[in-house]
């Protein structure tokens, strides 16, 4: 029988590490409140700054947590949010041009997502189980569409 713990174990990394992987001009996906990831868009944000990285993009179906770059816009063309459901967190940015705001019915994602290449998704899961399986819990609405 495979110990999953021990290949969960090796594989384990940190937000800063995920966010190294990330190369200029990616889009990035998350998917609505609990299963972001803020962590490791922090480390992102603080990478983007550090260096010289342009044209980032992160889509987020509703934007729950105060991300910088919708706060912050000397981040504008380095690293933006594109908010498909315009909460009180991107507003100011989408209002101040240095965000994006699609306006979308949540029963159209699914053919909406269709259209966006992504680079990356992000998505929180629960701990693994003694099978080696993770919950996408009920906030995984938009997973399908780039993993499925």
């Amino acid at each position: 029988m495979t110990d999953f713990s021990e290949i969960y174990a090796s594989k384990l990394t940190t937000a800063e590490e995920v966010a190294s992987r990330i190369g200029n001009g990616w889009a990035i996906m998350m998917d609505t409140a609990a299963a972001q990831t803020p962590a490791i868009i922090s480390a992102l944000t603080e990478r983007v700054k550090q260096e010289d990285m342009r044209g980032l993009k992160v889509h987020m179906l509703v934007d729950v947590y105060p991300y910088e770059f919708f706060a912050d816009n000397s981040l504008d063309g380095k690293i933006n949010g594109c908010s498909w459901f315009s909460s009180a967190g991107a507003r100011k940015a989408v209002n101040g041009g240095w965000a994006d705001f699609i306006p979308c019915y949540y029963r159209d994602m699914p053919i909406m997502l269709g259209g966006y290449d992504v680079d990356a998704y992000c998505i929180a899961v629960s701990p693994m189980d003694k099978h080696g399986y993770f919950s996408l819990a009920t906030t995984a609405s938009c997973v399908e569409a780039y993993i499925c």
